[in-house]
């Protein structure tokens, strides 16, 4: 799928999750949090084409390993040095 391939391109080359949302928004596409009830921290997010802005996507249901959580623990990981 073009946009698991676009999303997974920002997750490897963003070292956390505003230059991840920057990376998506520079290459075209159209991206929104996903709040916890009390709406203070993003739980996930979900991604769109700009040309079909009626599709959205989360995160986890394009790939497991881009849903937030997974792509947090990835980047923290690349933080403290480990692989």
């Amino acid at each position: 799928m073009v946009l698991e391939r676009r999303v997974r391109a920002a997750a490897v080359r963003a070292s956390g999750e505003s230059e991840f949302v920057e990376l998506l928004v520079a290459d075209g596409l159209r991206a929104q949090a996903r709040q916890d009830p009390t709406g203070v921290e993003a739980i996930g997010y979900m991604v769109a084409l700009e040309r079909d802005d009626c599709r959205w996507y989360g995160g986890g249901s394009l790939a497991k390993d881009l849903s937030l959580p997974r792509l947090r623990d990835a980047w923290s990981d690349v933080r403290a040095g480990g692989s």
